[in-house]
């Protein structure tokens, strides 16, 4: 449990993910407005120093949350949700559910996918991920991510959040140009397929922008197709 201002916890979280954790997720959060005669410290809830708990401490963690108002938010890590003791139904939903994001570039490839390639193992989602250098508008990465709803959001959220390239002078910065262009369910066949697990094994390669939309049709059909074709200047 950590709280401060949204990027500090943002900086924080994408710090301690570097460690060789065997696995690790952010479950929930909750954001609060301050307004502008506000100081951020005179809102806080928690004593601002670290505080180690032992791993038969969680009691006391709830307790703790409990009498600061976070008890919602603490179930979270259990998978509880708002006040129904029950799991979230977008966590219960089987179907699969796909998302096509373009981004303009990367300026350290190599790095670039390694962190998608984590985000796509912490949030259970499949990456196909693509190079289509596009001289018209410039767009040049097509990545397509597969999973269940709740899952896709939270990989989206923690690529817009999380430091995955490096700037001009080499400074770890965020991604400020993803555009997601089409997404919806898709077929149970697909996830299940062949050709889906081949194009998982390639993640990365350069394709034409035929075969993007080839991708794209295969995964979500003609909309999809239509939709990435429209957003990288090919129609």
């Amino acid at each position: 449990m950590i709280e401060g201002s949204e990027e500090n916890c943002i900086a924080f979280v994408d710090s301690i993910r570097r460690m060789r954790w065997q696995y690790i997720t952010v479950r929930g959060e909750q954001q609060v407005k301050l307004r502008s005669a506000e100081i951020l410290d005179d809102r806080r809830l928690f004593h601002k120093k670290m505080e180690e708990l032992g791993k038969d401490q969680m009691s006391f963690l709830a307790g703790k949350c409990r009498e600061v108002g976070l008890e919602n938010l603490f179930k979270t890590a259990l998978k509880i949700y708002e006040d129904e003791e029950r799991s979230d139904p977008e966590e219960l939903d089987e179907s699969v559910h796909g998302v096509v994001a373009i981004v303009d570039h990367m300026n350290d490839p190599k790095n670039y996918q390694k962190r998608l390639k984590g985000l796509a193992k912490e949030t259970d989602c499949r990456l196909v991920l693509r190079h289509c250098p596009v001289p018209r508008n410039g767009r040049s990465v097509t990545a397509i991510v597969l999973g269940s709803a709740i899952r896709t959001k939270q990989f989206l959220k923690r690529w817009r959040t999380c430091a995955v390239d490096v700037d001009r002078r080499g400074s770890r910065c965020l991604e400020r140009m993803l555009d997601v262009v089409a997404e919806g369910e898709v077929e149970s066949t697909v996830w299940d397929s062949n050709t889906l697990h081949n194009l998982l094994i390639s993640c990365g390669e350069t394709v034409s922008a035929e075969d993007m939309s080839s991708i794209c049709k295969f995964i979500g059909g003609d909309k999809w197709s239509s939709a990435w074709l429209e957003a990288v200047g090919k129609t």
